[in-house]
């Protein structure tokens, strides 16, 4: 069963990951969508991978260098057309004049051109990389790989008489 993914959000305050993703299944014409939010917190890859979007949401937006510098990366929302993947970038950056952040959506962009010959703007290939690595990551969250938290042992050993 193959698993695509639309959305990636992660509310560090609220400490609570959401993946929306469809489980594609090739044996009937059926796609499931899911929502799985959960409080476990990511690898730590996953959390890189939204923080280093940054730098692109300050291109492709054509905004000052060191603008995104104190910005959290809130989201990515993807689409899939034609086996092309597109992806709109949600930032939040904090200011001094209000008590809440700015937040910037990133225009959709498609990783490749929708039609041969197209001059449309396409991302860059390192944010490709990254959106394909936080993508990776979202599945493993999916499976069940998180953060490791302070675990309680539990002696199951009944005590000798």
């Amino acid at each position: 069963m193959e698993v695509q993914i639309n959305k990636v959000k992660y509310d560090r305050k609220a400490g609570k990951v959401t993946i929306e993703y469809d489980q594609i299944r090739n044996d009937i014409d059926d796609d499931i969508k899911i929502v799985l939010t959960s409080s476990d917190t990511p690898l730590p890859e996953f959390i890189e991978k939204l923080n280093a979007l940054s730098s692109h949401v300050e291109s492709i937006c054509k905004l000052p260098d060191g603008y995104c510098s104190q910005a959290e990366i809130r989201g990515v929302s993807f689409s899939h057309t034609n086996d092309i993947m597109g992806a709109v970038i949600t930032a939040l950056i904090p200011i001094d004049s209000a008590n809440s952040p700015v937040v910037i959506n990133t225009p959709h962009l498609p990783s490749d051109q929708y039609s041969e010959g197209g001059s449309s703007p396409v991302l860059g290939q390192k944010c490709i990389f990254l959106l394909k690595g936080l993508m990776h990551y979202a599945q493993r969250y999916i499976e069940g790989e998180r953060e490791k938290g302070p675990q309680t042992e539990i002696n199951f050993d009944h005590p000798k008489e």
